[in-house]
């Protein structure tokens, strides 16, 4: 099957970057290719497409981007818009009780919430204002009280291990991360384990429909919004360790104890899987998400691995059955250098607005991109890949969608900032060392047409020049890294702009806000 014509691009002074941005919008386009002929409807991304262990199935781990891919790529495609919400909830929730139907049963854990909760709240931020879900609204306010009967017994709004409720199940394993198989993890004797990954990414869902709900007064908006409030304390305050700095991974309820790593086997690992994304999207406490922050860019810089953890935790499983056996650093849970985790640490750098530390991973995952000509699941620490003994997938999607968000989110800084893209953040990332040469981007808005924006750091003029894309329906929030703090003036279309300038880390930003009425803006220096 061809590659779909895929209607976004870039250009930097990076060729990598450039390059490895065309092989991840392609992946994503063929994987969508894929899906719809194996499943016969549109709306689905295939797993992989490659030589090396093709999957062309459906699986929630590997679907986290669904909603950035279809806004940013096919954002104008209005026959696949209206599908969308048919694949994210009536093919993943039962019309009766509001179960989840992937994995229900013997393996059903509260992991698979928090991922399927993951890109529902993704759905309401990307499209909410745009493609509204009607008669759904019944169907989600079934899946949520379902959740809170089944996977939270100690009705504090953290999401637990699994259930024992209906006596269907009983838990085997304890998949406390969003990577790796549940028979990799150590085994569980309490159904009441609480895990904090899960619940981040459940956190993540109900702030986006509280918000939805209460805008357009749709029923049981404050109980949601109560809901939420409940899952993000408990985050807060049972979740995070004030001593170290760092969230904690899960709660162990036959101890009565909070760990950083599963079990508590390896106390010195953290998560960085999650964690990142929900610092940078849910908590309000910037002491807390600087924390994080500089946690991650300590292992990718000063230990120089590739580009985000691979050896979190810093241990193996053979699986419950087999025992567990501590390798070093040589060894991981596989899937640690996984596109998710990736993206979600460039996503925080963006928030904090390290903007260094962002580049080098997206370079550094550029680089391998392009000499693989391709988008594989894992690498080692170095960025090597290994050829004998791992069975890694090629033509990975979530590592390509990965890849392709944190460019268009995290180096380029385009994502919504209101739900529906009401409202949307124009952060540029970039190295200041990127002078007399236009940087651009264009992707879809979904039903507004294609967005972008030209930028130009001009060294003669001493001057940042941005030609944008206007559509004034929408209000942009402007943040502009900045060599020096002494602006002389932001203009906007040639009428000078108020404007408020800061530093955050080592780097000077200016923010200002306008609806998008406008073609050019030039900060002076």
């Amino acid at each position: 099957m061809e590659d779909r014509n895929v209607d976004i691009a870039i250009h930097t002074p990076d060729a990598s970057i450039n390059e490895s941005f065309l092989i991840a919008s392609r992946i994503v386009s063929r994987l969508r290719d894929t899906a719809k002929r194996y499943y016969g409807v549109d709306g689905w991304l295939s797993v992989s497409d490659g030589v090396r262990n093709p999957q062309h199935s459906f699986d929630p781990r590997d679907y986290q981007h669904i909603c950035k891919c279809v806004a940013y790529m096919w954002g104008n495609e209005q026959s696949l818009l209206k599908e969308l919400p048919s694949r994210l909830f009536l093919d993943q929730i039962d019309r009766k009780d509001g179960h989840l139907l992937w994995c229900y049963g013997s393996d059903q854990r509260g992991v698979h919430i928090g991922q399927t909760a993951r890109y529902l709240g993704d759905f309401f931020m990307y499209f909410g204002d745009k493609i509204l879900i009607g008669e759904k609204w019944d169907l989600i306010l079934k899946f949520i009280e379902w959740v809170y009967n089944q996977f939270d017994y100690a009705g504090n709004g953290l999401i637990e291990d699994g259930s024992q409720r209906d006596g269907s199940r009983e838990p085997i394993t304890f998949w406390g991360l969003n990577i790796g198989e549940p028979q990799n993890f150590p085994a569980s004797d309490n159904p009441g384990n609480m895990v904090v990954v899960a619940s981040m990414q459940w956190c993540w869902f109900m702030k986006n429909v509280a918000k939805y709900a209460i805008k357009h007064g749709l029923p049981k908006a404050d109980w949601l919004l109560d809901q939420f409030n409940l899952t993000y304390r408990a985050l807060e305050r049972e979740a995070y360790d004030d001593e170290e700095g760092y969230y904690f991974l899960q709660y162990d309820a036959s101890k009565r104890k909070w760990y950083h790593s599963l079990n508590g086997m390896q106390e010195s690992s953290r998560e960085v899987d999650i964690t990142p994304f929900y610092v940078a999207k849910v908590c309000e406490n910037t002491v807390r998400r600087e924390s994080v922050a500089e946690y991650i860019y300590n292992i990718i810089e000063k230990d120089g691995v590739f580009p985000t953890p691979i050896q979190y935790p810093t241990y193996h499983f053979d699986g419950p059955a087999g025992g567990y056996r501590d390798h070093g650093d040589t060894q991981f849970v596989c899937g640690g250098s996984w596109g998710e985790a990736y993206y979600n640490t460039a996503i925080l750098f963006e928030k904090v607005g390290m903007c260094d530390a962002l580049y080098h991973s997206i370079k550094r995952r550029s680089d391998v991109h392009v000499r693989d000509k391709d988008i594989l699941e894992w690498y080692f620490k170095d960025g090597t890949i290994d050829q004998v003994h791992a069975y890694h997938r090629d033509f990975y999607g979530v590592a390509a969608a990965s890849h392709l968000c944190a460019i268009i989110e995290g180096l380029f800084g385009l994502y919504p900032s209101w739900i529906g893209f009401e409202e949307i953040n124009i952060r540029p990332n970039f190295p200041l060392w990127w002078k007399d040469e236009t940087v651009s981007i264009r992707v879809n808005i979904p039903l507004r047409g294609v967005f972008g924006y030209d930028w130009l750091f001009d060294s003669s003029k001493n001057a940042i020049e941005m030609t944008i894309t206007p559509i004034p329906a929408i209000t942009g929030h402007f943040r502009i890294r900045i060599p020096t703090p002494d602006i002389k003036k932001v203009l906007w279309d040639d009428s000078p702009l108020g404007f408020l300038v800061y530093q955050l880390h080592t780097n000077y930003f200016v923010e200002f806000s306008h609806a998008l009425d406008g073609r050019m803006i030039v900060l002076e220096f």
